[in-house]
């Protein structure tokens, strides 16, 4: 994908859903494909809810980009960033404190992604021992919070954890 394909919106038809499905991005639309692909994936929802916050005494909205039911009839919404340093802004970082409280609240799953590898390859990809355990330990220090990119880079550190390479779509 090419810087440009950053800005490409529009709409895909869905045979799955039936439907137009709109698109804000190359990332998205890449991963309307997969969920299209998928055959775990029943459906799916572009912007599938209006979540409402309030930080700092100030009210703000935020749309999450896709809701997805999978045949085991288990739901996740899913937020697309085109890329990793996008993950780390502070703004993404309060949609998603306000996501997983949504989440929490509906008894749904989240996934933040770049949108390059499928459910998949994230659902079968080998979990290094106790590194999620020390992530959920971190999170409940804050009551469920962000984790700072240092304590961050700290924990991959300290379990030896690689990044997953994106020449490793499938």
């Amino acid at each position: 994908m090419n810087h440009n394909e950053k800005y490409f919106s529009g709409e895909i038809f869905s045979p799955k859903c039936n439907r137009f499905v709109q698109h804000e991005s190359g990332v998205e639309h890449e991963f309307i494909k997969k969920l299209e692909a998928n055959p775990s994936v029943l459906y799916y929802l572009d912007q599938p809810a209006i979540i409402q916050y309030t930080r700092n005494d100030i009210d703000y909205q935020y749309t999450p980009d896709f809701a997805v039911l999978l045949e085991d009839y288990r739901c996740f919404i899913t937020k697309v960033k085109f890329s990793y340093a996008e993950m780390l802004d502070a703004r993404v970082h309060r949609r998603m404190e306000a996501l997983i409280e949504f989440c929490e609240k509906n008894g749904m799953g989240l996934l933040l992604t770049n949108g390059r590898y499928s459910l998949n390859y994230l659902g079968n990809y080998p979990c290094t021992p106790g590194l999620e355990k020390a992530f959920q330990e971190k999170l409940n220090e804050r009551g469920g919070r962000t984790i700072f990119f240092k304590e961050y880079k700290e924990l991959l550190s300290s379990y030896h954890a690689k990044k997953l390479n994106s020449s490793r779509l499938y």
